[in-house]
């Protein structure tokens, strides 16, 4: 897979994630917990990878509270 680092304010998170095939095709995927102090008014995606390019295409990034 291509891993990827996540920042929330000063929290961070590590994973990876695997090709769809297409940049128009896109699949759910949960990558854990990422436990937020304080009010973040910034998320940083980075994505390292071996393509010629910047072939990561993201529908949408989603921080759900935990209970």
């Amino acid at each position: 897979g291509n891993p990827f680092h996540l920042t929330v304010g000063g929290t961070q998170a590590d994973g990876t994630i695997e090709s769809t095939g297409a940049l128009n095709r896109y699949r759910a995927r949960k990558f854990g917990y990422i436990r937020i102090l304080k009010a973040a008014k910034e998320v940083k995606a980075v994505f390292h990878h071996d393509l010629p390019g910047p072939y990561v295409s993201i529908k949408e990034l989603v921080l759900i509270p935990a209970r």
